[in-house]
């Protein structure tokens, strides 16, 4: 018995549908040209490397200099080339993107849509929660998916939230925390952590908010419960000294702990500023309960 249209008039719109499913299919199972990525910020070299390092095909000169990059450059490619920031050097590699700071040169923006590269710029977060914000949406735009580091941070964030605070319930716990160089950053992304944990600024209440360099005049008056280094690894020697080392504050602030955070922790916008915060507090509970 043969079958013909009239007997099923529905059989040739099924077959229909049926082969655009077969072809999107086979569209879907393609797969897509890789893409070619370059950056020009140490920071984007960092997060980049750990989303995509197979599609990074160029990253700053600072990951061969810096302290705190070594696990990142671990995972780049063989054949990645080393720039230093200039539009000439990421145009002649020919990247299908190029990501950079939020201060980038204006030259990037400027020549590189007329070579047929596009820009992305990288935000600065200026909160916990900005961080947050920050990995999800990079890791929606270059892998439809969240960073698999997501979950177990905030999981971190949360216990040493709660000891923080704990802490501060029994007594307040004033922070002065400065960066290399002896430079203050009020109100950014230190002053906002410090807030979560529910712990004071001292630069913040001194010197109200922006970046403020420090008298070590008055740093040695200051009443504060903890000081903090953010060591830098910057291989310029005036920009890698240990501010808080001198000898003015070592003679006036006796007996306040000196924390001292490892290059590289808390310089970008990654999960490693858990590290340097846990540092802190334990250094803290550990001078409470006088051990």
């Amino acid at each position: 018995m043969t079958r013909d249209n009239a007997a099923f008039p529905g059989e040739s719109g099924v077959l229909r549908v049926f082969g655009i499913l077969i072809c999107l299919l086979m569209l879907l199972g393609t797969p897509a040209e890789a893409r070619r990525l370059a950056s020009v910020n140490w920071c984007a070299d960092r997060l980049l490397a750990r989303l995509v390092p197979d599609e990074l095909i160029s990253v700053t000169w600072l990951m061969t200099q810096m302290p705190g990059s070594e696990s990142d450059r671990a995972r780049l490619r063989k054949d990645v080339v080393f720039n230093h920031g200039d539009v000439e050097e990421v145009i002649r590699l020919q990247p299908d993107a190029v990501v950079s700071g939020p201060w980038g040169s204006p030259a990037l923006s400027r020549w590189l849509p007329r070579f047929g590269i596009q820009l992305w710029p990288l935000a600065e977060p200026r909160t916990p929660d900005d961080m947050v914000t920050l990995w999800r949406d990079w890791g929606q735009r270059l892998n439809g998916q969240e960073p698999d580091w997501v979950a177990p941070f905030q999981a971190r964030r949360q216990a040493v939230v709660a000891r923080a605070r704990q802490l501060a319930a029994d007594r307040p716990v004033r922070v002065l925390w400065v960066t290399p160089g002896g430079w203050l950053e009020a109100g950014g992304l230190v002053s906002a952590w410090l807030a979560e944990l529910g712990w004071e600024d001292a630069a913040l209440q001194v010197y109200g908010p922006g970046w403020h360099h420090l008298d070590l005049e008055a740093a040695a008056g200051l009443d504060v419960d903890v000081r903090v280094s953010a060591l830098s690894g910057w291989p310029h020697p005036s920009l890698g000294s240990a501010w808080l080392e001198h000898p003015v504050l070592s003679r006036f602030q006796t007996g306040v702990p000196h924390v001292r955070i490892p290059p590289g922790k808390t310089g970008c916008a990654l999960p490693e500023w858990l590290d340097a915060l846990e540092q802190i507090v334990a250094t803290v509970e550990q001078q409470r309960a006088g051990t």
